[in-house]
């Protein structure tokens, strides 16, 4: 009996000791790339930003009013995306409501704004 309850005793504490498994490895950081698509200098903005985009294997949107801003930005942050990087886009509408969930990268001075 003696041995038994001894067997218990030294199976339970090395199940307890055991190193549990490993966490699920922490996501990537999710990056989009989003680009101002109206006003006379779009199209060079555009071509800046689907480098950019290229370059670091994102999604590329190019919403051309401020309400698309604020709506593309928004469902991004819904989406899951950790980073923002903006080629002219208003940060004070699109960006400023989704402070702490997303960082903003703006492109033009290539500066965390807003984190």
């Amino acid at each position: 009996m003696t041995k038994l309850l001894i067997a218990t005793l030294t199976g339970l504490v090395a199940g307890l000791s055991a190193a549990p498994e490993a966490p699920a490895p922490r996501a990537g950081e999710r990056v989009a790339v989003v680009v101002d698509a109206s006003g006379p200098a779009a199209p060079q903005r555009i071509a800046a930003a689907r480098a950019e985009a290229a370059r670091r294997h994102a999604p590329l949107r190019a919403p051309a009013s401020l309400r698309d801003q604020v709506s593309t930005t928004a469902l991004l942050a819904a989406e899951g995306y950790t980073t923002i990087v903006g080629f002219d886009v208003n940060e004070h509408a699109a960006i400023e409501p989704l402070h702490g969930t997303v960082r903003y990268v703006n492109a033009a001075s290539n500066a965390v704004s807003s984190e």
